[in-house]
């Protein structure tokens, strides 16, 4: 593995595999808008309360609105359960949302997910690049499962 053009085959072969992979499309924003919501609304509860009326102002948004926008509390009698959806990513939004409110509730999440990215390849490639000779599989398995898309 020391040998620089094998290193600089794999580089091509992961740059040319994301080129092929790419997508500028978001999921849709009833889906992310009502987890979103969700965040913003959260309880001790764990309801999965939204504001449908705030999710249908996101989905009129432009792309870049949308990934912007940053919902807010709604009045109680605004708020209805979603039942519709799991709320575990609800959580790992509002998590962002705190972490981040200074960004919009897709740019936090975005950013979450590429802060664990690099968590998981800083954890892995100490194991994984330098024992690659006696667990080739490691890197790759890790790299797989810690790969997040926005």
């Amino acid at each position: 593995m020391n040998n620089p053009l094998k290193w600089l085959a794999w580089t091509l072969l992961i740059v040319v595999a994301c080129w092929l992979f790419r997508t500028s499309d978001h999921q849709a924003a009833h889906w992310r808008g009502a987890y979103f919501s969700m965040a913003a609304n959260l309880t001790p509860t764990g309801l999965f309360l939204v504001d449908t009326v705030e999710i249908n102002r996101f989905d009129q948004l432009p792309a870049i609105g949308q990934t912007a926008y940053r919902f807010h509390r709604s009045p109680a009698h605004q708020r209805t359960e979603y039942r519709l959806m799991q709320v575990g990513y609800g959580y790992i939004c509002a998590l962002a949302r705190r972490l981040w409110p200074f960004m919009g509730d897709g740019q936090a999440v975005v950013v979450l997910q590429v802060v664990v990215h690099i968590g998981c390849c800083l954890w892995l490639l100490p194991t994984g690049f330098w024992a690659c000779n006696r667990r080739p599989g490691l890197l790759v398995a890790g790299y797989g499962l810690c790969s997040t898309r926005p």
